[in-house]
């Protein structure tokens, strides 16, 4: 039986109870609580009387339960839910795993059939992510984990990128995840786009112009655009500073050399200062400083930079 009552009630598992009618005060019955905060039922189904019997029946099922409905939780919202000690809670656990029912993912619990459903998941997503997005190296890890509950802590998401990866299903790369087989493979018209747009920022060097003034230079559309620069981005060969400015790689460790450079002789640096050494104009060099700024190379103080973390 699930009861429904008018105010809330303090409850643990294996309490016993009894239940009376108002008026008059008779005694109906009693019995012993199975779960104190259980899923809503619906009445006379077969799998809702088998799933009670199995809560009846042990700790042990009550756990799997618990777990097969949340997902995933801690040792601890599992010790008192079950109303277990901390110790009891932690042996039942450790058995489950030993039999290949539960897995511990990082500070959190998951039945083996979830963490098997999960990691499924993730292979799924990362191969569609490569069907939409095939210039890319990979899917972002931050991607990737919005494909699974939210529930599910950062390290319990880390324990199911290692057993994918233990399980060759996914490759890391730094924040990129990929399928083993995967290689970004640019079309003809795409490779042809690359090496244009490619070839003009680098031309251009410091002197790089925002998005759309160099794409307009070689007749490209931003459409097709998009995927060719993502792809540059993720190899390296292009930098992006910000939504408009991008340097070419030689460029841009040219930058750095010089911000080192500048700092081995100087405290501080103006924006007028390294526009004048990179021979650039205002716009690319305050998001070029603006970029060393997030990077923590530099640090804004008024309007100079002072050394911070430089690479």
């Amino acid at each position: 039986a699930q009861i429904h009552l008018d105010r809330p009630l303090v409850a643990h598992r294996e309490d016993r109870f009894i239940i009376r009618s108002y008026s008059p005060m008779t005694t109906i019955g009693g019995g012993r609580i199975l779960d104190p905060r259980p899923a809503k039922h619906r009445r006379f189904r077969k799998e809702v009387m088998a799933a009670l019997a199995e809560l009846e029946s042990g700790e042990t099922f009550f756990l799997l339960q618990k777990l097969a409905q949340q997902g995933c939780a801690r040792a601890k919202d599992l010790e008192q839910l079950a109303g277990l000690g901390r110790e009891r809670t932690a042996s039942l656990l450790d058995a489950l795993a030993k039999e290949g029912k539960a897995v511990g993912l990082g500070d959190q619990w998951a039945s083996a059939e979830t963490a098997r459903s999960w990691r499924h998941r993730l292979v799924e997503a990362t191969a569609r992510f490569h069907g939409e997005n095939p210039l890319l190296p990979g899917i972002p890890h931050a991607t990737l984990k919005g494909t699974l509950p939210p529930q599910l802590s950062p390290k319990g998401f880390e324990e199911l990128l290692r057993a994918a990866g233990a399980g060759s299903e996914l490759v890391q790369e730094g924040e990129w995840l990929r399928r083993p087989n995967f290689t970004p493979t640019p079309t003809p018209e795409q490779a042809t786009a690359i090496a244009r747009i490619e070839d003009a920022y680098r031309e251009a060097g410091p002197q790089a112009k925002n998005k759309q003034e160099m794409l307009d230079r070689i007749s490209l559309e931003p459409t097709a655009a998009e995927p060719c620069l993502a792809y540059l981005f993720a190899a390296g060969r292009l930098v992006k500073l910000s939504e408009e400015s991008f340097f070419d790689a030689a460029t841009y460790c040219r930058a750095i050399n010089l911000l080192k450079e500048h700092f081995a002789a100087h405290e501080t640096l103006s924006l007028g200062e390294f526009r004048d050494l990179l021979e650039s104009a205002r716009k690319p060099v305050q998001a070029l400083l603006e970029h060393f700024d997030a990077l923590k190379y530099t640090m804004r103080k008024g309007d100079v930079r002072v050394a911070w973390k430089l690479p």
